[in-house]
This record gives structure tokens, sequence and C-alpha cells, in this order.
């Protein structure tokens, strides 16, 4: 009731449009990708956004057309980064885990004082005026104006109900699923020899944006590459107008990196 919902357009059958409500932007997102797989003549993006997606597409194929040869070097750096993706691949819901639980930190932690006190006032209301609802539908009959309250006062309560601190929702369970997310990437990562990332970076996609940092010679190494990654999302901000691709991977992989101060 408070904060804006993820919604997808679905257009079908010649113009007909169904508006899809979701509790989690990456739940889209996810959607998205397998759709893409399992269906890969369907579109997933309007056709305005395809075609900036395809100048998007060819810019980066003229770009890598100027760039020079690889080194030897290079190439083995991308290649380590490319079996640290197979094998994180290998157990896609730990480093999902890992983004979700770093998300639901970041917006947890981020929320104000005010906007829970504003959430219980929210709460009490929404109580009174359902109490009230009640109370007048049993004493005066049925009535349509007093059914729209309940309801509305119902809509309100439980809305409010999200935000205040609970057993599940409280700052001290955020921070355990977020330890246990990455006590967990931990323990699969040992068994990887050498792995380029620390635990709490652990996703594909900082390691393919570590591959492409050494493709295009802003770094030799991997921690040369992991560095330009983190530069590159600390210039990057709410005004910047990115592609939905690259918002997807930003918003996916950015928390992980605010939560840990990019240390």
């Amino acid at each position: 009731m408070l904060a804006g919902r993820a919604c997808l357009l679905v257009e079908y059958d010649g113009g007909m449009q169904q508006v899809c409500c979701f509790k989690y932007e990456d739940q889209i997102d996810e959607l998205l990708r397998e759709l893409h797989k399992m269906h890969p003549e369907i579109p997933c993006v309007s056709e305005e956004e395809e075609a900036e997606l395809e100048v998007e597409y060819e810019r980066r194929r003229a770009e890598e057309r100027r760039r020079p040869p690889l080194s030897i070097r290079a190439e083995r750096e991308i290649e380590e980064l490319e079996n640290a993706i197979a094998y994180l691949e290998r157990k896609p819901e730990l480093y999902k885990r890992l983004s979700r639980a770093a998300k639901r930190r970041r917006n947890y932690q981020s929320r104000s004082a005010g906007y829970r006190w504003a959430a219980a006032a929210i709460m009490v209301l929404g109580a009174a005026a359902l109490i009230y609802g009640v109370v007048s539908l049993v004493c005066r009959g049925f009535s349509g104006g007093y059914l729209l309250l309940c309801l509305l006062a119902a809509a309100f309560l439980f809305g409010g109900w999200r935000l205040l601190p609970t057993a599940r929702n409280n700052n001290a369970a955020v921070l355990r699923g977020d330890k246990q997310a990455r006590v967990q990437m931990q323990n699969y990562i040992d068994r990887f020899p050498a792995f380029p990332l620390p635990a709490r970076y652990a996703h594909p996609i900082v390691l393919r944006r570590m591959q492409q940092a050494i493709a295009e010679g802003h770094a030799l190494n991997v921690m040369e590459a992991l560095e330009v990654v983190k530069a590159d999302l600390q210039t990057m901000n709410a005004d910047m107008q990115v592609s939905q691709e690259e918002y997807a991977e930003i918003s996916t992989i950015k928390p992980l990196f605010l939560n840990a101060d990019y240390k």
C-alpha cells in the first residue's frame, strides 16, 4: 500500500493487454529469462526497447571489432572467470539467494524510522476503521458503504503490517538471512580451487562484468577487474539512464557491494 508494485505488462492476441503484478521485481526478471530460454521467438520487451537493444548490440559489436587482440595472459584470466561462472551455474539457487538476501538487507536498513511510524499509524487507523465497519454491519445491517469500509480498512491493515518488525521481518532476522546466504556460498566456493571472488560477491553477473573489463583492456588481471567493476557500480545512481538489461544486472549485484561498503 505504501510502495510501488512490480508489474509486467503482457500483450497478446493482436493488441490485448494484461497487467500481472508480482511481489518482487527479480521474479519478473527470472520469469523473462526462463521464457526467453524456452520460447526465444516470443518478444520479452516492447518494440521501442527492442530497437534500443538492437542499437546497443550493434554498438558493442563495433567496439569488439575495434579491440586489439587479447594477450595470452588476458585469455587465461577470462578463461579462469568462465570456469568460475560455470561452477556457480551448477547451483544457481545459492547465488540467487545471496542476491535476494542482500537486497532485503539493503531495503530494510534503508528505511527510516519515520517510515515504520507511518506504517504503525496506518495500521491503527485501519484497525479502528475495520472494527467500526464490522460493528456497523452487525448492528445496522448490510450496507455497501460499510462493506467497502471494511475492505479498505483490511487492505491498509495488512499493508502496514508488512512494514512493521515481526519475528521474520526485523533487523536480526534480515542480517541472519544475509549471513546464512554468504556462509552457504562460502562453503560451496571453498571446493573450487582459488575461486576469483569472495563469497559476498560470488555472482555470475559480477564475473561476466570482470571478463568485460579485461577484454576491453581496462584491467590486466582478476583483481584489477574486480576494482573496475566496483568503480563502475559506484558511479551508477538513480539519475542515470540505462537499458532494461543493464538495470536488471545493476539492481541484482549492487546491493552485494553496498552492504560490504565495496571492500
